[in-house]
């Protein structure tokens, strides 16, 4: 795999993030987040993209875990758009004292029909629904995780503008995997 293929950033020891590459940047503006191309996001904290419900908290286990034993972690991860399903791998490595790298890979992309929700260019309501950064299952009421599509198709409210926000958090199974693997790295 090229360097082109990997979206790279990095944080220090204080967890600001000091670099990011050119791939990650072309990556962002792709997908409509200029907010985080170089010059948005250098000397921000890490932190300050992450949301608390359950994914920082999972993230400082991870990023302690690197620090400390300086063993890399690798961990899969969706990021989609719109129109496409990306699974991806995300490798965190204690490159020299404490900077600590994230790289970031594709691994399958599919196309989809696109669901606006998802877009940034689309207005959107206060309501909020969670979303599991992990496997983009969205949590429903009764503490129940579906695909985005199925309950898109289940709450036809969700299709219309102003669509919902969406909250990252981790749902049960994915954290359930997480902790499984955190766990073998340990042993």
């Amino acid at each position: 795999m090229s360097d082109s293929q990997k979206y790279i950033y990095a944080i220090n020891a204080n967890d600001r993030i000091d670099y990011v590459n050119e791939a990650f940047e072309q990556f962002a503006r792709e997908n409509d987040a200029g907010e985080l191309t170089d010059g948005a996001v250098i000397g921000r904290s890490l932190w300050s993209f992450i949301t608390p419900n359950g994914v920082e908290e999972y993230y400082r286990v991870l990023l302690n875990n690197v620090r400390e034993t300086g063993e890399s972690l690798t961990i899969p991860y969706q990021c989609d758009s719109p129109s496409l399903r990306r699974s991806m791998r995300m490798r965190i490595s204690s490159e020299s004292g404490e900077i600590v790298q994230f790289t970031s890979w594709l691994e399958k992309s599919e196309s989809r029909e696109p669901i606006f929700a998802l877009s940034s260019k689309t207005n959107k309501s206060e309501r909020l629904i969670h979303m599991c950064s992990w496997c983009k299952k969205v949590g429903m009421p009764g503490k129940h995780w579906e695909t985005l599509e199925t309950a898109l198709e289940d709450n036809p409210d969700l299709v219309h503008e102003p669509y919902p926000r969406f909250s990252h958090g981790i749902c049960s199974n994915c954290l359930a995997h997480q902790e499984k693997s955190l766990k073998k790295v340990k042993e």
